[in-house]
C-alpha cells in the first residue's frame, strides 16, 4: 500500500487493516485506468459497483485491479479459499482504491477508501460467501490495544444482506493519532461489495461511513439479478 500523504502513521495504518484481513487491498495494482473483471454477456463488468468519484469527491483515485480467486485467496492467506469460491460460483471482480489529498491535515473524513465488487453466478453462491467472509472477517483479533465492534446498520429493504464491522486503534507509540477502520459488507441478489475506510478517530467518523454505504447500496440498485 501506498503512503498517505498525510500526518497519519502508515505503520498504524496498516495494522488496523490487517486486523480486519480485507480481501481488496490486491497486489499487481495499477494506477489510472480501472481495470474490468471478465462478466456475463449482457451485464454490467464488476466495476460498475465499485465507488468512484463521482461518491468520492475530494479524493484521489490511488489503485484499481480486478480481482480472482486467487487474489482474494493471498490476503486471506488461505488457499482453500480458492475451491470454496468455484464451489460458491465465483465470476470475478474488481476494486478501487482512493486517498486524502492533504499532507499536514486531514480534508477529507477517512485517509484511504477501498471499494470491492464481487460477482457470482447466482444469488445463493453470493450469500454463501457473504456468510464465509463475516465469518471470516469476526473471528480476526482486534487491533493492538484496540478493539472491534459490530456497526448497527439499519435495514434497508433494496439490498439482501448487510453486515459491518468497526475497528479502533490508538495513537502509536511513535506519536500520530488514534485510528478508526470501518468495513461493511452488502448484497444484492448475485453481486456482493465490500466498502472499507479509515482515518484519524477525530474525522472518521460513523455518520461518514454511512454516507459511504448509501452511495454503495444505490450503486447495487442495477445488480443484474
Amino acid at each position: 500500500m501506498s503512503s498517505l500523504g498525510t500526518a497519519r502513521p502508515l505503520a498504524c495504518t496498516r495494522r488496523v487493516l490487517q486486523c480486519l484481513i480485507i480481501a481488496t487491498v490486491v497486489s499487481g495494482c495499477s494506477t489510472g485506468t480501472i481495470a474490468n473483471a471478465p462478466s456475463p454477456p449482457g451485464a454490467k463488468a464488476p466495476v460498475a459497483f465499485a465507488l468512484n468519484l463521482s461518491a468520492l469527491h475530494g479524493y484521489v483515485p490511488q489503485s484499481s485491479a480486478v480481482v480472482t480467486a486467487q487474489t482474494l485467496a493471498r490476503q486471506e492467506h488461505d488457499q482453500s479459499i480458492v475451491g470454496a469460491l468455484q464451489r460458491e460460483g465465483f465470476q470475478g471482480g474488481a476494486s478501487n482504491q482512493f486517498a486524502d489529498p492533504g499532507t499536514t491535515a486531514p480534508t477529507t473524513a477517512f485517509a484511504e477508501v477501498i471499494s470491492q465488487a464481487l460477482f457470482f453466478t447466482s444469488a445463493s453462491g453470493a450469500e454463501g460467501y457473504f456468510t464465509d467472509e463475516m465469518r471470516r472477517q469476526r473471528r480476526q483479533p482486534p487491533p493492538p490495544s484496540g478493539s472491534t465492534t459490530q456497526l448497527a446498520l439499519p435495514g434497508d429493504e433494496r439490498v439482501d444482506q448487510a453486515a459491518g464491522l468497526a475497528a479502533s486503534a490508538p495513537a502509536g507509540t511513535g506519536g500520530g493519532v488514534p485510528v478508526r477502520t470501518y468495513f461493511v459488507l452488502l448484497r444484492r441478489g448475485r453481486v456482493v461489495a465490500a466498502v472499507i475506510a479509515l482515518g484519524d478517530a477525530a474525522v472518521a467518523t460513523e455518520q461518514a461511513f454511512t454516507v459511504l454505504i448509501g452511495a454503495q447500496v444505490t450503486l447495487l440498485q442495477f445488480s443484474p439479478d
